[in-house]
């Protein structure tokens, strides 16, 4: 495993800092969600989903509400996540007239609407950003919400250090405005490249693709610190300094080619349209920034306005 930057930024004396911000800010609003939604999906449904009998039930009743068209459209063998993940489905099981054994139906429809009911109930749809859960709000608090505490940690380290890596060198109104423009371009890319009965797409992601992309555009082949854990050397852990381009191949470039190799997989539970969305956002940020600097650097001359004046300025 290798991240860019420092692990040891995280055990340093906490200073009123970006990346402090973005991680308390994170950090505080999972726990509110912890605290103020139901968990989801509950310990008893997940416990159904993983029953053999039900999920064929599940796949067999789900193909009986889809068209031919929609049938066609599964690349591979349609599993119970599928018509899980399909709020279209849900709308349908109360009156849809389902072919087979009615009893066995009957217990399946209940469950499906138990199954949604604790949907609607939980964090990923309040907070959440997806085309029935489509809300002002939601295009800001889905890039602050995590769907667990993996989920969240991930991205957090992520995030702190690419943003305690760059904010030593780009301005606080840049990185900010990367962080949320990401998110609200992975937000874009999702919903217009997911399903339409997918549900809603929770998690930084998106925004931790964008300070990737700037990061590669604005830096390109400067070294930079990269933490690496559970490696074939003595202590397992270390530092060793990589060029920045290298963020690329190691985390940008597999999403793009999954989503070139297989367009299903952009409505996949990892949400790899959003980070594609958010990573294009960087990029276009990056070159913005890099212009802004020149025409800076140009004016300044122009001007004879040296880096001391110009500081004293701001």
């Amino acid at each position: 495993m290798i991240v860019p930057g420092l692990f040891s930024l995280f055990f340093r004396r906490p200073q009123p800092t970006l990346a402090w911000s973005v991680l308390i800010l994170n950090v505080a609003i999972f726990l509110y969600s912890q605290i103020s939604f139901e968990s989801w999906p509950s310990k008893s449904m997940t416990e159904q989903v993983r029953d053999k009998n039900f999920s064929y039930a599940i796949v067999e009743m789900y193909k009986q509400t889809l068209d031919p068209v929609e049938l066609a459209a599964f690349r591979s063998e349609i599993a119970a996540a599928d018509a899980l993940r399909d709020h279209r489905f849900w709308k349908r099981v109360s009156t849809f007239p389902f072919q087979g054994d009615q009893v066995q139906i009957g217990i399946n429809r209940k469950r499906l609407l138990q199954f949604q009911e604790e949907y609607f109930s939980s964090a990923q749809y309040q907070l959440g950003l997806g085309r029935i859960e489509n809300s002002p709000w939601s295009w800001v608090t889905y890039q602050f919400t995590h769907a667990s505490f993996i989920h969240l940690i991930g991205n957090m380290i992520i995030l702190f250090l690419l943003i305690s890596y760059a904010e030593a060198t780009v301005g606080l109104f840049w990185l900010i405005s990367v962080y949320l423009f990401g998110g609200f371009g992975g937000g874009i890319s999702y919903l217009l490249f997911e399903g339409s009965g997918s549900m809603a797409v929770v998690g930084a992601s998106a925004s931790a693709f964008s300070l990737m992309a700037f990061l590669v555009t604005i830096k390109r082949s400067e070294l930079m610190p990269w933490s690496y854990l559970i490696a074939p050397v003595p202590q397992g852990y270390g530092v060793i300094h990589l060029p920045v381009f290298f963020i690329f191949p190691l985390f940008l470039m597999t999403d793009f080619i999954a989503a070139l190799w297989e367009p299903a997989g952009l409505t996949s539970s990892v949400a790899v349209s959003a980070h594609i969305g958010g990573a294009l956002v960087g990029f276009v940020m990056g070159f913005s920034y890099l212009f802004e600097q020149k025409l800076t650097h140009h004016l300044m001359k122009i001007w004879n306005i040296d880096e001391r004046q110009l500081a004293e300025m701001e």
